[in-house]
């Protein structure tokens, strides 16, 4: 059971905005609910992946947002408390290219039925190195309750599995039966891969006796019951509009976004911010057993590590792009990057962040309000980092300066 203290930093920010009001704040039952709902949803935030999709395919793209929006919807909804401006930071995708510990795939689909899932399940909740991997949903007429299906199957063990929904890892690893596990080095490299078998540590007792490769099958295989999820996202974005209509759509699409622009940084710059909270007045339970004295001092970054980049740039400025893709390797060689644009380019559209995404190699996303101004973003481009318990924001010159500000 986590301590009280850890308890209340899900509430400090709201909180602290009570500094005018007298005497000391008390929980209420609805507050203690709410916080329960946090955390159960903070968990899930840490473990169940969003959805991940292949970025070489632009008439889903629009299909891809919607679902992004329902799964921020339903986390936002019991996240009423959580510290705002990390909420949309907590994920990572898993990475085969990225030097890390020994990883297991875990290729799994519900028509392996209740009773295959649970024992899968329960198995890889003892493997904090190991993913279970999803082609799809069930029901594709109800995303969000087909999602909330699987977090709430997830969500009975403890600690919970973690899952992901990536179909470009089943085209990638040519999976076409259920379950498969395979090994992954430290650089990303498969090992040697199983079929019919649940335990990553059967598949690791084979490796420790000299095989590797393809094992073939050692147990009860099934065909996957999920369609592939970009496929279904491609018919869903293609019954949008009319055919004739579908390039103008796509095109309003880009022409409504409200970019976040920055201006370029006029010097190289590091600054550091102190994320320390101070409590506004005295958080009690419903019995007056204090919980956090009015004054003291939280610092979130000594209770979880920010292991993460933020890249924040202007896709539509080429030294940008340079500068950030000459430092991309040494920051995925030490933590899971993220690249936020401040904005894309409206006339190129969708093929414009196709092209962005595939030359860096992951998804780009748009700088929001939350993002810019929990780490006072000023400038462009610029790296955010934690290090002594600060976040630390690098502004970058650029390698040449010779042409006016990029138009948005």
């Amino acid at each position: 059971m986590k301590s009280p203290h850890k308890i209340f930093i899900l509430m400090l920010l709201s909180i602290s905005m009570l500094a005018s009001a007298a005497g000391p704040y008390i929980l209420t039952d609805e507050d203690k609910a709410i916080i329960k709902k946090s955390q159960n949803v903070d968990e899930l935030a840490k473990k169940f992946k969003p959805l991940v999709f292949d970025n070489n395919s632009s008439q889903y793209q629009a299909a891809k947002s919607e679902a992004r929006q329902v799964f921020e919807d339903m986390k936002r909804n019991a996240n009423k408390y959580s510290q705002p401006g990390l909420d949309g930071l907590k994920r990572s995708n898993f990475n085969t290219d990225k030097k890390t510990p020994d990883q297991y795939l875990i290729f799994a689909s519900l028509s392996m039925k209740e009773k295959g899932m649970r024992s899968l399940l329960e198995i890889v909740s003892n493997y904090p190195n190991a993913t279970v991997v999803l082609r799809g949903v069930v029901n594709v007429d109800n995303f969000a309750a087909s999602i909330l299906d699987i977090q709430n199957f997830a969500q009975e063990f403890t600690p919970m599995p973690s899952v992901i929904i990536d179909p470009t890892l089943f085209k990638k690893h040519a999976i076409t039966t259920v379950p498969t596990i395979i090994r992954f080095d430290e650089n990303g490299d498969a090992v040697a891969s199983i079929k019919g078998i649940y335990s990553p540590k059967y598949l690791q007792d084979k490796i420790d006796m000299g095989e590797v490769g393809d094992l073939g099958v050692h147990g009860p295989v099934t065909e996957i019951l999920e369609r592939d999820l970009i496929e279904v996202m491609k018919e869903k974005t293609a019954n949008i509009d009319w055919a004739e209509k579908k390039e103008a759509a796509k095109r309003r699409y880009w022409h409504k976004q409200n970019f976040l622009t920055l201006r370029r940084a006029p010097k190289a710059r590091i600054r550091r911010i102190d994320p320390t909270i101070v409590v506004q007045q005295d958080i009690l339970t419903p019995d007056k057993k204090v919980i956090a004295r009015k004054g003291l001092h939280v610092n979130p970054l000594r209770i979880k590590k920010f292991g993460m980049s933020l890249v924040i740039f202007n896709p539509t400025d080429k030294d940008q792009i340079e500068m950030i893709t000459a430092r991309l390797p040494e920051l995925r060689q030490n933590s899971n990057v993220m690249l936020i644009a401040t904005q894309f380019d409206r006339k190129n559209g969708w093929d414009g962040y196709e092209k962005i995404s595939k030359q860096l190699g992951q998804h780009v996303y748009q700088l929001t309000a939350e993002v810019k101004s929990r780490f006072e973003l000023q400038y462009s481009p610029a790296i955010v980092t934690a290090e002594n318990y600060e976040f630390v924001v690098e502004e970058m010159t650029l390698l040449s300066t010779s042409h006016e500000e990029p138009a948005e």
